[in-house]
């Protein structure tokens, strides 16, 4: 999972852009999903949304994926509060999570 803030978003069109150390990122609202606390890291609930329009200036935790044209976009996604929270929940369940969250990306 990647953090990036958003740089912007239109609501009209319900889509944005994340602003990372590599440039920017494409995310789309239908690919917005809740964050929860899993069996050892923070996951993304499938069948769920966020529970606002991310605005600019927003942190937001994401997977990167490709579209065809081999350009990274962000799916799924979530706000960052969310997997804060969820991490310090795994934390005091006494297991420690696997990996984390990074503010420079490292996707090939």
């Amino acid at each position: 999972m990647f953090v990036a803030q958003v740089d912007s978003f239109n609501s009209e069109k319900r889509y944005g852009f994340l602003l990372t150390p590599k440039g920017y990122v494409h995310f789309h609202m239908d690919n917005g999903r809740q964050i929860a606390s899993g069996s050892r890291v923070a996951v993304f609930v499938k069948k769920t949304t966020v529970e606002r329009e991310p605005i600019e200036g927003d942190w937001l935790a994401f997977n990167v994926r490709y579209n065809r044209r081999n350009q990274p976009f962000a799916a799924p996604w979530g706000f960052d509060h969310q997997r804060s929270e969820a991490e310090r929940l795994l934390a005091q369940r006494s297991v420690a999570p696997r990996g984390s969250s990074s503010l420079n990306p490292d996707w090939e």
